[in-house]
């Protein structure tokens, strides 16, 4: 909501879609998520001292770890079916993957 300087407020709406094909190629060599779709446990390799961050497609970020192990493995049974984004956050880059939770 917008106030203008006479009183008068005004509401504006903003719709955008966050397209999955969209999203930037994987810039960091060598990881890899599966099973894809996924149940209870994501397995994401060869992540060492990286920040795993998962989103949902509307932008809404619902857990971040910090990992020290190579592997890890994420719990995702408590989300809903749908699609997901995983992020990988390291010091050579940033690569981004989806993956489906049935």
């Amino acid at each position: 909501m917008v106030t203008a300087e006479a009183g008068n407020q005004l509401t504006y709406t903003i719709n955008f879609t966050v397209e999955p094909d969209a999203v930037e190629p994987n810039a960091l060599a060598g990881i890899s998520i599966y099973p894809n779709p996924v149940r209870d446990m994501l397995t994401v390799t060869n992540v060492g001292n990286a920040i795993i961050s998962v989103y949902e497609l509307n932008g809404t970020l619902l857990t971040k770890v910090n990992n020290p192990d190579r592997d890890l493995q994420l719990d995702v049974s408590d989300l809903g079916a749908g699609v997901y984004i995983l992020k990988v956050q390291m010091t050579e880059g940033i690569s981004i993957y989806r993956f489906i939770k049935e």
